[in-house]
């Protein structure tokens, strides 16, 4: 219980943190499974749910799925993060195209997607950062990143969207 609800309240502008969150969420865990972070104006986490149980190689995802808990917690912005169980936090086509889908449905209901993270055992890649101009490429104006300074965000990232701190 006390693992579950340590981030409720924590500052979650920070990727780096959000990624090690991610990476203990998903110890134990053989099959891919979706988890949603939410957070308010302020970037203080409101709740992290797990959103879906897949199989060992896949996990769907809709855009309901993910809007419907930002809603009733009233959340302004969400991270989310899905796991490779046998394999490495490398994005595949279908993550990236999942991600854009995502991205553009969420802003529709007034909610930006920070980050999307793969992890796969001790370590995680922010898909957004990795491949940022397929995702971001026509992010509008009042999206998240417009007003937050990315490095902050990102300052715990190597340039190759792997953090710093893994093993």
């Amino acid at each position: 219980y006390y693992l579950e609800n340590e981030n409720i309240g924590k500052d979650g502008s920070s990727a780096d943190m959000l990624g090690k969150m991610f990476v203990m969420k998903y110890i134990g865990e053989t099959k891919e499974t979706v988890y949603l972070t939410m957070l308010d104006n302020s970037m203080r986490i409101i709740d992290t749910v797990k959103i879906f149980d897949g199989s060992i190689n896949s996990a769907h995802v809709t855009a309901r799925m993910l809007a419907e808990p930002c809603m009733i917690r009233k959340a302004s912005m969400a991270v989310i993060a899905h796991n490779h169980p046998t394999g490495l936090p490398i994005p595949s086509g279908e993550d990236i195209f999942t991600t854009k889908t995502l991205q553009t449905a969420l802003e529709g209901v007034g909610v930006s997607l920070l980050e999307h993270f793969l992890v796969a055992g001790n370590q995680y890649t922010p898909l957004m950062y990795r491949t940022s101009g397929l995702v971001r490429q026509n992010a509008p104006a009042t999206a998240f990143y417009a007003g937050v300074d990315k490095s902050k965000f990102y300052s715990g990232v190597n340039g190759e969207g792997k953090s710093k701190y893994e093993d």
